[in-house]
């Protein structure tokens, strides 16, 4: 069952609890933030059938993109924090990624890896619970120059949005 049939149900229900800091976010707060996630998705230019990868250390917002590129009708490659760069980039080439979406934990090891991928746009997710609850992304636009990588930050809000059906 979609989270958005949760929502209507059982809004305040506990969707998310994250055992090792007690975190917890309801139905309607996954359903809020993964269709405004949705939103921004499509507004970055992905359409249906594109792949978007994530690198994200365990945190709710797993599951705020997850939900957010099944609504937008995207497949998601989800990659382990535990990789190295070289497996990452393998992963990001071999998946057809347009886009990579990675916590502030692994943006290191996301850098290291776009350094084959100098045209691929990555987003450094805003992290912890404040960023996640604005519904925030702090965007990084990550391109490899010869030996050093270039970063430009730049904080964009997203607007409240009219929901995304299910499958976009």
């Amino acid at each position: 069952m979609h989270p958005a049939d949760h929502a209507v149900r059982c809004p305040a229900k506990a969707a998310i609890v994250m055992a090792d800091s007690g975190l917890t976010v309801s139905y309607r707060e996954l359903d809020e933030h993964s269709n405004a996630s949705a939103w921004q998705l499509r507004a970055l230019g992905l359409r249906r059938g594109d792949v978007i990868a994530t690198l994200f250390s365990n945190a709710p917002e797993v599951f705020v993109l997850g939900w957010a590129a099944q609504r937008a009708g995207l497949y998601q490659t989800a990659i382990s924090n535990k990789l190295s760069a070289r497996d990452v980039a393998y992963i990001l080439r071999d998946s057809g990624a347009k886009l990579l979406v990675v916590s502030p934990s692994c943006r290191d090891l996301a850098m290291a890896a776009l350094a084959g991928h100098p045209g691929l746009t990555a987003f450094v997710w805003s992290g912890g619970t404040r960023g996640w609850a604005t519904g925030r992304w702090r965007r990084q636009a990550i391109r490899w120059r010869r030996s050093r990588t270039r970063a430009r930050a730049r904080t964009c809000s997203i607007p409240p949005a009219p929901p995304i059906a299910p499958g976009g």
